[in-house]
């Protein structure tokens, strides 16, 4: 995009520079919460890239113009480790201004589980 191009709803962030973004299909209604607009922030590959704009009901934009390589269908962490980088829980509640507990709960059933280790779960990580 170029330098003083808005971005989301409302217009809520402005380019300062050309900025490449790539946009996430994930948004407040799957439980991101829409307090990270403009300061939340995701993993790819390994790379920290920043929320810009607002975060939509299904959809969310991210800066990757420091994430060199990035192309479509690539994997965006929120919540995680992604290389050797990690979005922790307890960073991520405090950038949304709520608590882990909330965070957690408020994942929603649009997005798949897969359970890892603990009790009843197989080997191979599925149920």
């Amino acid at each position: 995009m170029a330098p003083g191009s808005t971005v989301s709803y409302g217009a809520t962030y402005t380019t300062k520079r050309a900025e490449r973004l790539a946009t996430l299909g994930i948004g407040y209604a799957d439980g991101l919460p829409w307090r990270l607009s403009n300061r939340g922030q995701a993993l790819i590959g390994g790379v920290r890239v920043p929320i810009r704009g607002g975060v939509c009901m299904d959809v969310t934009s991210v800066d990757v113009s420091g994430a060199p390589g990035v192309e479509a269908a690539d994997v965006a962490t929120l919540l995680g480790r992604d290389g050797g980088e990690e979005v922790a829980l307890a960073d991520f509640a405090k950038a949304a201004g709520t608590i882990e507990y909330e965070v957690l709960t408020a994942i929603g059933r649009r997005l798949p589980r897969h359970y890892v280790g603990g009790p009843g779960a197989a080997a191979d990580g599925s149920r």
